[in-house]
């Protein structure tokens, strides 16, 4: 085993910490500089020079279960996919971030990102981190270093699109901890929206109906507004499509809520 880490020009104990664990590893580990700051590119300096047939990806934010890597590599080893992860199992560390995992972590909230909450085995479209051969990057490439978010998304579909398979795996377990203010949370979404534009654009036949809701509800209530100033029947559409998503909005939440 190895453990090679991207450092995105970390400014606070990150580097530190890393050279206190590496005293008493006895695995080795490396630290490789990622000018760029980005996820793809500290992915694809890694790849270059990773040695071991399996590869395992770990972000920030994320707490593995001690037999994570076991699990990951007997995942492989029996099925024979191309990429195996578990369920993004969330937390939050204040408030706001408890209401965010539990918005996160229901189909009505996330859609059918099914790593969000499923503890099924099953071929999904994506998983959460990843675990792939080596073989794989051989075939399709590496990471997208245009893509600042989404790149996994890119990536698993050029997977998908060559043939190959994602499993999710109930027994390959860790810990998400989620953005714990509403301005963090803003950023994130918007970046993930932003580049999944890019990704779209670049990968057309990726396009699914679940994809075109959120911004078909959004035009919807642009146009309803716009009606209202030239038509007294604007106020109609608009009330109904507000108010079926604040029923349903509301139903889900005090659910939610009492099973807390």
């Amino acid at each position: 085993m190895e453990i090679l880490i991207a450092d995105g020009n970390s400014t606070d104990e990150t580097l530190s910490i890393i050279n206190m664990v590496s005293l008493e590893s006895e695995i080795p580990i490396s630290v490789l500089n990622n000018p760029h700051g980005i996820v793809p590119t500290g992915l694809n300096i890694l790849f270059l020079i990773v040695k071991g047939e399996i590869i395992i990806r770990v972000d920030g934010h994320t707490v593995l279960s001690t037999d994570y890597v076991r699990q990951c590599v007997m995942a492989l080893e029996f099925t024979g996919v191309d990429n195996v992860g578990g369920r993004m199992r969330a937390i939050g560390t204040t408030a706001f971030g408890r209401a965010v995992v539990e918005a996160t972590s229901h189909p009505f909230g996330i859609g059918n990102s099914k790593f969000h909450y499923s503890d099924k085995l099953e071929d999904v479209d994506t998983v959460y981190l990843g675990a792939w051969p080596k073989r794989v990057f051989e075939k399709i490439g590496l990471f997208d270093e245009e893509l600042v978010r989404n790149q996994d998304d890119e990536f698993n579909y050029r997977i998908r699109e060559a043939g190959g398979q994602i499993l999710l795996h109930p027994s390959i377990k860790s810990l998400y901890t989620v953005r714990s203010t509403p301005e963090a949370l803003w950023k994130q979404y918007y970046q993930y929206g932003y580049w999944k534009v890019r990704v779209l654009q670049k990968h057309p036949r990726q396009m699914s109906l679940r994809q075109f809701i959120p911004p078909v509800f959004a035009l919807s209530i642009f146009i309803s507004l716009l009606l209202t100033l030239f038509f007294p029947w604007g106020w109609f559409p608009l009330t109904i499509i507000l108010g079926l998503y604040i029923v349903v909005n509301l139903g889900f939440s005090i659910s939610l809520a009492f099973k807390q």
